[in-house]
This record gives C-alpha cells, sequence and structure tokens, in this order.
C-alpha cells in the first residue's frame, strides 16, 4: 500500500520494517492502468505504521523513468483534486475573529 507519493519518493505501508539505507524494488500499480511503473528506491526511515504490526517506509526514488513519475504525479495530482479540492472554505464566507 502506498501513500504520500511527491517529486522525491513515497510513502508505503508494509508488513515488515526494513533498516534505512536498504535498496528496494517497487511496483506500483494505478488503478486504470495495466501498465505498472516500476523503480528502485531507498529507504529513508522506518517506523511503526497506524496499523497494528505493521510498518511505514519513506522511499526515496533512485532510478524511476521520468514518464512513470509523470504518470505516477498526475494520478496523485488528479485524486487530490478530486477528493481534497472542496476541503477549502470560501475565505468571503468565513466570519471575522474578533
Amino acid at each position: 500500500m502506498s501513500r504520500d507519493v511527491s517529486r522525491e519518493g513515497i510513502k508505503i505501508s508494509t508488513d515488515k520494517s526494513l533498516p534505512e539505507g536498504s535498496l528496494v524494488e517497487l511496483e506500483i500499480r494505478l488503478p486504470d492502468e495495466t501498465r505498472p511503473i516500476r523503480t528502485t528506491g531507498k529507504v529513508m526511515w522506518a517506523r511503526p505504521g497506524s496499523e497494528e504490526g505493521g510498518f511505514d517506509l519513506g522511499v526515496c526514488f533512485l532510478l524511476i523513468d521520468p514518464i512513470d513519475k509523470f504518470r505516477a504525479l498526475d494520478y496523485a495530482y488528479n485524486y487530490w483534486l478530486e477528493t481534497k479540492v472542496n476541503d477549502f472554505s470560501d475565505p468571503e464566507e468565513l466570519s471575522e475573529i474578533t
């Protein structure tokens, strides 16, 4: 499971921890796409995850095709637009703070 993709890397949830500095091969599958994104990354940090017995890892992309990087970021941005864009209040509708 992956979360929080950025230009530099990705946060993933896993059932086991890996030491910082470990190299990992990732296969990222985007919904509605048949071709996965394959990349090599380096574990930058590891900590207990939100799931019982799970871990969250911060992985920095080392080798990723620029087109695949664009595909991942484009998907993440579009997902954000669809789910988060309505979270912001209209500043003109906010009451004054006194």
